[in-house]
């Protein structure tokens, strides 16, 4: 599913929806985004939390929906702290061990390819919905 298809549950919640790219590309093969998206989805982040501090909104929940996301979070933290992918990388929704293997194996991929550029630029290498999620927490600090 879309998270354009999320709606708030009650009129004190407040739903933002702020896709700035259908998708990111396979980062077993090149950056997930470039340079224009990751500043769109940090800018959507940012503006996100500052509409709500208008609102007069004093505590913000960060949360993201989709599949995918903790293949890439398990990526920048095996980048960053030296750890093998096995240990970064979890179940997720629900992955069989097949499932688990291949992710595992996907990271490990991701590391060698971008294992240049991680250190010096993480966000580079991650999802649409984790750069949203960085920018509203820079934005709250």
């Amino acid at each position: 599913g879309d998270l354009a298809q999320v709606t708030a549950a009650s009129k004190d919640i407040s739903v933002r929806h702020s896709k700035v790219a259908r998708g990111t590309a396979d980062l077993r093969h090149g950056a997930a985004m470039d340079e224009a998206t990751l500043d769109a989805a940090l800018s959507a982040g940012r503006d996100a939390v500052a509409a709500e501090a208008e609102r007069g909104v004093r505590v913000v929940c960060i949360g993201e929906v989709g599949i995918g996301n903790t293949t890439s979070a398990a990526a920048v933290l095996a980048a960053l702290t030296g750890a093998d992918a096995s240990e970064c990388c979890g179940r997720g929704t629900g992955l069989d061990d097949a499932g688990l293997a291949h992710k595992v194996q996907t990271v490990r991929e991701a590391i060698q390819l971008h294992q240049h550029a991680v250190a010096a630029q993480p966000l580079t290498n991650n999802s649409d919905e984790l750069r949203q999620q960085t920018r509203e927490a820079l934005r709250c600090v």
